[in-house]
C-alpha cells in the first residue's frame, strides 16, 4: 500500500528511528518512473521500462461481495521491451488489511455502519501529443482528482441529514427541523478517512481526504416483504481544502527508507 501510493502520489516523508516507521505520502508534481513487468511462466517476459501510475482504486467491502481491501492500479508507459530473464519476486510477511481493522471518518463523524467504500484517484497526464515521429521522453502531471462512493446501513439520524442536505442544502447539519433550501451540498472541512491498523497499531494504512463535495445520495427503497436492509449510497468528489494537502496517505510499517 505504501509503495503503490508513494509511486502514485509522488512525495513520501518518513519519520521514526525504529520499526514501525511512518510514511506520510502526499501529492507532488514530480512523475515517479517505474519498471513494470509481466512474466508468463518464464517464457514470455515483457517489461514497460519507463512506466508511471495513472489511476489507483482503493476498494473495501465485505467478503461475500468482494475484496476486503484491494488496490487496483492503472498505468502508462513510454516504451516496452522483451526480457530474456525475469526479475525475482519478493513478498511481505504482513497479513492483508481487513475491513474489520478499519475505522471511518465521514462528515467529521465516526460511523460504525459503513458497508463498503470505493475511492478512485487519478492523475491527468499530457499523454496526447500533436506531432509526428516523436519518441517521448517525459510525461507531465496536469491535475489530480478523486471520486468516492460509500455505502452504509441507513440506521442513524445522521444518515437522514446527509440525504436531505445532499438534495436540499440548508447550510446546517443539526437535524432540528431546518427548512432545507434547494442547492448543492458541499463541505469545507468535514471530509472522509479510512484508517486500518493491527498488531497494536504497528501496521497501519490510512487515507484521508479533508474536503469532499457530496453530489448524490440514494436510498434502497423500504420493502415490508423483504429482509433487505435500507442502505444509503453516497458519491462525492475531492475538492481543494482551505489549507494543507488535498489527500494524505499514512503507511506505518517496517520499511526504513522513503519509497520516493
Amino acid at each position: 500500500f505504501g509503495a503503490v501510493m508513494a509511486f502514485f502520489l509522488g512525495a513520501d516523508a518518513i519519520t521514526g528511528a525504529a520499526d514501525p516507521y511512518t510514511h506520510t505520502i502526499t501529492p507532488a508534481d514530480t512523475t515517479i518512473w517505474l519498471s513494470v513487468e509481466r512474466n508468463i511462466n518464464d517464457e514470455i517476459i515483457e517489461r514497460l521500462v519507463d512506466a508511471f501510475l495513472v489511476e489507483v482504486v482503493l476498494d473495501i467491502r465485505k467478503r461475500s461481495s468482494g475484496p476486503e481491501a484491494l488496490l487496483t492500479v492503472v498505468g502508462g508507459g513510454l516504451s516496452a521491451a522483451r526480457q530474456a530473464s525475469p526479475t525475482a519476486e519478493s513478498y511481505e510477511a504482513n497479513r492483508p488489511v481487513l475491513r474489520s481493522d478499519a475505522t471511518w471518518t465521514v462528515d467529521g463523524g465516526t460511523p460504525t455502519h459503513i458497508e463498503s467504500a470505493t475511492v478512485t484517484m487519478r492523475w491527468r497526464f499530457d499523454e496526447g501529443i500533436l506531432a509526428d515521429a516523436v519518441t517521448r521522453h517525459n510525461a507531465v502531471k496536469l491535475a489530480f482528482t478523486a471520486d468516492l462512493e460509500i455505502v452504509h446501513l441507513f440506521s442513524v439520524a445522521a444518515d437522514a441529514i446527509a440525504y436531505k442536505e445532499t438534495h436540499y442544502y440548508s447550510g446546517a447539519a443539526d437535524g432540528s427541523g431546518t427548512v432545507y433550501a434547494e442547492g448543492v451540498y458541499g463541505h469545507a472541512t468535514a471530509g472522509f478517512a479510512f484508517d486500518a491498523s493491527y498488531a497494536t497499531a504497528t501496521r497501519q494504512v490510512k487515507l484521508s481526504i479533508p474536503a469532499v463535495n457530496w453530489d448524490e445520495a440514494k436510498l434502497t427503497e423500504p420493502d415490508p416483504g423483504a429482509t433487505e436492509a435500507v442502505r444509503l449510497t453516497r458519491t462525492g468528489h475531492l475538492v481543494k481544502p482551505a489549507s494543507g494537502a488535498a489527500i494524505t496517505v499514512v503507511a506505518k510499517n517496517a520499511t526504513a527508507a522513503a519509497y520516493v
